[in-house]
């Protein structure tokens, strides 16, 4: 039988190196594609936003509130920020922009106002691995700012909805709306966004920031 197959191969030496080739082929391109993927994953951002409510030693020994919403880059690669948007109390959506934030603010907090601060993003702003900035801060100096921003943030939530890159292009949302913040792929054909609603957001906000 071994016999028999051999003078197969020999009669049949061209479509047998024909095959041979046709292997090693798609052996090389399995290889490049792992090799993409690898360096796809290898620069991979992730952003989270956090919030943190704490309580500073305030005049007195009395405790005083502080609010910080921070953007955090726990990924292994930058971030290219696309486009991003704010809400409170789940209402309309709007740029994160300084004076956005500012009305945000103001319409927030009541009097004394306590210190606030605030952090813009930028349509092809990069957060670098590890990088953290605070988009929304609030700290109580007195016993009276104190009191106003316990009452201020009793019934306060904050959305965002922030579209970010990787150094290959892939496109990501991180979205908290809900309970716990989330981030998915958007998935695209050829560098074009395949869903509507995603394209309709990158594009009421991507230019605004």
């Amino acid at each position: 039988m071994l016999l028999a197959a051999w003078n197969w191969i020999e009669s049949h030496s061209q479509l047998v190196a024909a095959a041979v080739a046709l292997l090693a082929f798609l052996v090389a391109i399995s290889q490049a594609a792992f090799a993409r993927a690898h360096n796809r994953t290898s620069v991979r951002p992730y952003l989270s936003l956090d919030k943190h409510t704490t309580q500073g030693a305030g005049f007195g020994g009395r405790a005083l509130p502080a609010l910080e919403i921070t953007l955090r880059n726990a990924g292994l690669g930058p971030a290219v920020i696309v486009s991003a948007s704010m809400s409170k109390n789940f209402g309309q959506y709007v740029p994160i922009r300084e004076a956005e934030t500012i009305k945000m603010c103001d319409e927030l907090l009541k009097a004394p106002i306590p210190k606030a601060v605030t952090h813009e993003l930028r349509r092809d702003m990069i957060l670098a691995k590890d990088e953290k900035i605070t988009l929304l801060g609030f700290e109580s100096k007195t016993p009276e700012q104190g009191t106003a921003l316990y009452e201020s943030l009793r019934s306060f939530s904050f959305q965002a909805k922030i579209y970010y890159k990787s150094l290959h292009g892939e496109l990501f949302l991180l979205d908290n709306c809900d309970k716990y913040s989330r981030n998915k792929r958007v998935l695209q054909i050829f560098g074009v966004v395949v869903s509507s609603h995603h394209r309709a957001e990158l594009n009421a906000f991507g230019a605004q920031i």
